[in-house]
């Protein structure tokens, strides 16, 4: 099984150890962390040279990748954390990517949209 790839383990740890639910991180480097990840997800993915949703899926399983949104640093709003994420993951939708790398940027977009927490969900428009 693959570990996950949060480069803040010790912080998913610590929130697992808090208790079970929406605890947050403190630190702002934990929320660094989750931005690099996004960007190793899309990486990942594209190395597969896959354009199916399945190998995205398989891709943000093997990394626990729903863990992102716990990465949200204490006193920062969920929606606007999300927003951040979104906007992050949509830079990898431009042209001046590869045609897999902007593939996975879309699917990281449409994934994390679905999979926030928030009550009111962040929107992300995409023209």
């Amino acid at each position: 099984a693959a570990k996950p790839s949060f480069t803040a383990v010790g912080q998913w740890k610590e929130i697992r150890r808090r208790k079970r639910g929406m605890s947050l991180v403190t630190s702002r480097a934990a929320a660094a962390a989750a931005f690099r990840d996004v960007s190793r997800l899309i990486r990942q993915f594209a190395r597969q040279e896959s354009d199916s949703f399945s190998a995205f899926r398989e891709v943000w399983s093997a990394l626990s990748f729903s863990k992102v949104h716990y990465a949200r640093p204490a006193g920062e709003d969920g929606r606007r954390f999300v927003s951040r994420l979104l906007a992050f993951a949509l830079a990898y939708v431009s042209h001046g990517h590869s045609y897999f790398v902007r593939l996975g940027g879309l699917y990281a977009l449409y994934t994390l949209h679905a999979t926030q927490y928030c009550a009111l969900r962040a929107r992300c428009r995409v023209t």
